[in-house]
């Protein structure tokens, strides 16, 4: 870090970081070994495993499942099987930007008593992970700790980035009438992701306060979220899925017209074999493209108004759209999708077998890939407000809400595009990158002082949700009584708390009422993450007592 010419200041960085990651799994199954162990014929008399029999595995024990107490150690030995999968992330990152006060050249608004504000920089990032599963975890053999259709794949590649960015903010008007305060700010960054391309993202905003207290501000601008390791370098494999192929048989089922939309030639018309599995490659893509959210934003503030002089409320309605989603097309989805229409979205992931035509011996791209799109839209209200209420002491009170407009998911291009608010489900829930999210919610919290003692007393509100098959939109879906509503939720936590004069202590109790958490099934919620509870959104572990000590030194 540093100065010069009074009117600039640099700092630049360097920043390394690895993480390691372990994980051992113990007295785990082998799926392969239990077969042979509970393939067994009678030779002599004596339980066999047909395996030893046919000489392809000597070593197996019979696992008899019929006799309470007739599994030997011998036998569970035998079944039994470790795993282990070994991998790492890493990161180096060099930045360096100059900051400069322009005022110092004489650029600044000749109604502005501050100048114009500059930002220069750059940086460059390198990032990589690897991820390497032992043999039995890779061939998917063990029944809790792979993947039993494709086992844990092995992930390793790398990617790196350069990146110029700049920002300038310009006082356009200080102290004027009409324009107490009027600023505009500019912001760029363009990044060159190697190999993933190139991507640019921006802000504009103007903040114009027309009297001191009230004030207005709006800005676009574009951001982007590019692939992590995973998305673009797990390894992909190859595993057949039991989709029939309407183009196959000696009468296909689908018209030639639009088997030819699927790379089938004429020729190859009518003389497949009946065919009801098609390989299907699953796994990363290196060739992603970032994800791009385009935002719109635009607020007012009221503060110190004269009728209300401890009084803050600010007004903000948002607009996000998502484009570029990650994600991944079915393999039904695109072999229906390409008969029906021929869109090339779909019709681009079939390669049939070029020399018979066939999908058991081709194959349909499952891979992430660049999907679709979402959008949300909405309205978040804060509020403060003081007051004095006897001597040395205050109430205040502090609001922040949030109501939802909009929720559209349209990550599958194949489908329609569906609203989410207040929904959970399949497609709100599953399909979407979001936790579900109802249409209001909010906190309040009120807070009495006096001296160095406060005490404070915060009220969350989630709203009402229900389940998507509730709504015409999502017509077909089967509902449960018991999964088709979560009623609004209350939760109160109280605290309180002492600022000695070397340490500040503080007391309370998270969830006050010990509310318990909504339990639904995993049909009408599939992206839970502990058991039936939607723990993203709700408390999931009832009250919580905590006791914190700040010390000053």
């Amino acid at each position: 870090k540093g100065s010069f010419d009074d009117a600039w200041r640099y700092d630049a960085s360097v920043n390394i970081g690895k993480v390691d990651y372990r994980e051992q799994l113990s007295n785990d199954i082998s799926i392969n070994r239990l077969t042979n162990a509970l393939n067994v014929v009678s030779v002599g008399g004596t339980p066999t495993c047909q395996s030893v029999v046919d000489g392809t595995d000597p070593s197996c024990v019979p696992y008899n499942i019929w006799q309470a107490g007739g599994v030997s150690s011998a036998a569970l030995g035998y079944i039994t099987a470790n795993g282990s999968n070994v991998g790492s992330a890493k990161q180096t990152a060099i930045t360096a930007n100059v900051v400069g006060d322009l005022s110092k050249y004489g650029l600044k608004s000749p109604w502005a008593e501050d100048g114009i504000g500059l930002v220069v920089g750059g940086e460059y990032r390198r990032e990589s992970i690897s991820n390497t599963p032992s043999a039995s975890m890779a061939a998917g053999d063990l029944m809790y700790g792979s993947n039993v259709l494709y086992g844990t794949l092995p992930t390793a590649g790398s990617f790196n980035v350069l990146e110029a960015f700049t920002e300038v903010k310009v006082p356009v008007a200080q102290d004027m009438p009409f324009a107490y305060s009027l600023n505009l700010d500019f912001a760029d960054r363009y990044a060159h992701y190697n190999p993933q391309g190139n991507v640019n993202a921006y802000n504009v905003g103007i903040d114009w306060a027309p009297v001191r207290e009230i004030r207005f501000r709006t800005s676009i601008s574009r951001a982007i979220r590019a692939a992590n390791g995973h998305e673009l370098f797990l390894a992909q494999s190859t595993g057949l899925q039991q989709i029939a192929d309407p183009c196959s048989g000696v009468v296909p089922t689908a018209s030639q017209a639009a088997c030819a939309n699927t790379g089938m030639t004429s020729a190859q018309y009518g003389t497949l074999q009946q065919a009801n599995s098609i390989k299907v490659v699953t796994g990363g893509n290196p060739n992603l493209s970032p994800e791009q959210a385009n935002t719109i934003t635009a607020g007012v503030v009221f503060s110190d108004l004269p009728f209300a002089r401890n009084f803050v409320l600010s007004l903000d309605y948002w607009h996000i759209k998502i484009k570029k989603y990650i994600g991944s097309i079915s393999a039904n989805t695109s072999l229906n999708q390409c008969l029906a229409n021929g869109n090339p979205i779909f019709c681009s992931l079939i390669q049939r077998d070029p020399a018979n035509g066939s999908l058991t011996t081709g194959q349909i791209l499952q891979t992430r890939a660049n999907t679709g799109s979402y959008s949300e839209s909405g309205m978040d209200v804060a509020a403060q407000y003081m007051v004095h209420v006897g001597s040395k002491q205050t109430l205040s009170f502090s609001f922040n809400g949030s109501a939802l407009f909009t929720n559209k998911i349209l990550v599958d291009p194949a489908a329609p595009l569906e609203s989410c608010v207040g929904l959970y489900g399949q497609t709100c829930s599953g399909d979407g990158p979001t936790s579900p999210i109802p249409r209001w919610r909010h906190s309040l919290r009120a807070t009495w002082s006096k001296g160095e003692a406060e005490v404070s007393l915060n009220w969350r509100h989630i709203g009402p949700m229900a389940f998507e098959g509730t709504n015409p939109l999502f017509a077909g879906e089967t509902v449960y009584p018991i999964d088709s509503h979560v009623s609004a939720y209350d939760y109160f936590d109280l605290s309180a708390g002492y600022h000695f004069k070397n340490f500040d202590l503080s007391v309370g109790v998270d969830n006050l009422f010990n509310t318990k958490p909504p339990i639904l099934g995993y049909g009408a919620n599939p992206l839970l993450l502990n058991g039936n509870l939607f723990a993203g959104a709700y408390d999931s572990f009832g009250s919580k007592v905590f006791l914190a000590i700040t010390a000053h030194m």
